[in-house]
């Protein structure tokens, strides 16, 4: 009898679609209304909604600041988070 082959699902292609996901909201919610200041300064600093829980008082503004101007950002980082915690 032959053996079933066994199936593995590395975390990493899992991960990565999540992140580029969370990506893909935080660009079509620069390009939707924000201003080519805003627009520049959270590409620029995209690398904190990557991070996990600990950020330093200037990174937690920055967030905080995109999170007012996009509800669906907010939610798409909540939802982010929450995959993370639950990997």
């Amino acid at each position: 009898m032959p053996s079933r082959p066994l199936i593995i699902a590395g975390r990493f292609p899992y991960c990565r679609y999540v992140y580029c996901a969370l990506d893909q909201v935080r660009g079509n919610e620069q390009q939707a209304v924000w201003s080519n200041h805003d627009r520049k300064q959270c590409k620029c600093i995209r690398r904190f909604f990557y991070k996990k829980e600990e950020r330093n008082a200037k990174e937690q503004w920055y967030l905080n600041r995109y999170f007012w101007k996009s509800e669906s950002l907010k939610n798409a980082y909540e939802l982010k988070e929450a995959f993370c915690h639950w990997l």
